[in-house]
């Protein structure tokens, strides 16, 4: 188009809409966080500090900003503000000190009646009453019940890793382990036996892995985090953030379960059931809750139980937090063991000790492995799968001198303060020694933060923990992990979402002996 044909009424829009991307990019997002006494990068209109973050991956982005700005940095999340924090002082005050101020998490419209009920995207007194009636089915009791699920899965990965190991390819950990920790939640949480190594194919795999995998759900991720705006376009499109197709797989799943259970009146310790009786329960009471620091207490409540809807959408969320995380941890365990031999000898040799030739591991013995621990921790602190985490204020409050508004989110980054080389020294080496007992008690209790802390830490902490100490206990009494050609070093990550590895944990087994 020429000049001359130029309209006036374009000439007016250039005249206002120039202007206005002149104030929000250079005049009223600079503004916002000064005025707050806080740092943080440019900021362009509408899509804020996105494309940084899909450039870069939400980890080298937080580690960049919090490094050139400081621990507490201003970034636009699209056009919403969001605090970002590494300071484990401030942290402590927002996950333990001010949770009464900060229970809360944002809230991701998900457009699913039962996305909508998992324990992770519920607020305020819904999600006080769902995770008090959840607490019990991690007790101390429960897990006891379910570490003999856990040692025959684990038999079943290494006799599946046996025939593999025999033709001295490298072997993809990742799927391994994937394959492992999806039977002990087809076990524990639904009561069903469907042993993915024998069955790789099977409906319950392929749903499992295609929930994140659509196409539309990334869309929608973006448009819940960046674009909140437009979020009511997604609800009148039924987009959700999990693919509907395999949601409702899992749905019909749990229902059959259900349904069984009922109209055979079948009793069974998995977490299912243990919902169902809250389901049925007009007072719930146990003595064996988990309390926000991992202590036990025990608690009453006349509230009423679990509805249907909400033990539907806590079974699905159990298979969705619970099978990439605990997977791709256990497969970095078995990648860092191999890259430090000495590490991992030292391990077998403990387990030698504690649990000599027996097959049959219990739950007490597994708590007997202090350096297995150790290994473990220390791989979470250099991967946590889940890279950062928030809350939303419930009210106007501040931190540290900064004001909070109501509503604002607050992020910790995770993944930075775990690396953090005033808290860290050589943060990138692997060094178990980090989480000896000694040196634990020179930690800041914020430093480490797999799990998150305070009342809203996950859940199913000690069931994760267990089924990736019993998993290595098979393992490292069979094979040796050891490092070859195909083994990526450093690790490269998907640059969204979790921390997962981009082209898997690739290593060749040894048998022991």
């Amino acid at each position: 188009m020429s000049a001359g044909n130029v309209s006036a009424g374009q000439i007016f829009a250039a005249l206002f809409i120039v202007p206005v991307i002149y104030y929000l990019c250079f005049k009223w997002q600079p503004r916002y966080f000064k005025k707050m006494g806080v740092q943080g990068p440019f900021a362009w209109p509408v899509v804020g500090n996105m494309m940084t973050m899909i450039k870069k991956g939400f980890m080298e982005a937080d580690a960049a900003w919090s490094k050139e700005y400081g621990r507490v940095v201003g970034i636009f999340e699209g056009p919403t503000p969001v605090l970002y924090i590494s300071d484990p002082d401030l942290v402590q005050q927002i996950l333990i000190k001010d949770f009464h101020i900060f229970s809360n998490r944002r809230a991701l419209f998900a457009g699913d009646d039962i996305v909508d009920n998992f324990l992770i995207t519920l607020n305020g007194d819904h999600w006080r009453h769902v995770r008090h009636l959840l607490a019990p089915t991690f007790s101390t009791g429960k897990l006891k019940k379910m570490t003999s699920d856990v040692n025959d899965c684990a038999k079943l990965l290494v006799d599946n890793l046996l025939k593999m190991a025999a033709n001295g390819k490298a072997i993809d950990m990742k799927d391994r382990c994937g394959q492992f920790t999806m039977d002990v939640i087809a076990r524990t949480s639904f009561g069903i036996e469907i042993d993915t190594m024998k069955n790789p194919n099977s409906p319950f795999v392929f749903h499992a892995k295609r929930l994140f995998e659509n196409g539309l759900t990334r869309l929608a991720f973006v448009v819940f985090i960046f674009l909140p705006f437009l979020r009511p376009v997604l609800r009148k499109l039924h987009l959700s953030l999990l693919d509907e197709t395999s949601l409702q797989f899992f749905k019909n799943v749990v229902v059959k379960a259900i349904n069984e259970r009922k109209q055979e009146q079948l009793q069974r310790t998995d977490f299912l059931q243990l919902m169902l009786n809250a389901h049925n329960d007009k007072e719930v009471t146990d003595n064996e809750s988990i309390g926000s620091n991992g202590a036990e207490h025990s608690f009453s409540s006349d509230k009423k139980g679990l509805t249907e809807n909400e033990i539907l959408a806590q079974a699905i969320l159990f298979l969705l937090a619970g099978y990439e995380t605990t997977a791709s941890t256990l497969a970095f365990v078995t990648h860092c063991l191999a890259l430090n031999p000495d590490c991992q000898e030292k391990l077998y040799t403990e387990i030698e000790s504690v649990i000599g030739n027996t097959t049959e591991i219990d739950f007490d013995l597994i708590n007997k492995l202090t350096y297995m621990d150790q290994c473990i921790k220390e791989t979470q602190r250099l991967y946590p799968i889940i890279s950062r985490t928030d809350r939303q204020a419930v009210k106007d409050t501040s931190i540290a001198g900064i004001p909070i508004p109501k509503g604002m989110t607050v992020g910790i980054q995770i993944y930075t303060i775990q690396h953090d080389p005033l808290l860290w020294p050589d943060p990138y080496k692997y060094d178990p020694e980090r989480f000896s007992a000694e040196s634990v008690a020179n930690h800041h209790p914020m430093q480490f933060l797999p799990f998150s802390l305070g009342p809203r830490m996950c859940i199913g902490m000690r069931l994760a923990l267990l089924d990736m100490k019993v998993a290595l206990v098979h393992l490292v009494k069979t094979f040796r992990f050891v490092r070859c050609s195909e083994t990526e070093v450093p690790i490269q990550f998907k640059k969204m979402g979790l921390l997962q590895a981009k082209n898997g944990v690739k290593l060749k087994l040894e048998l022991r002996n």
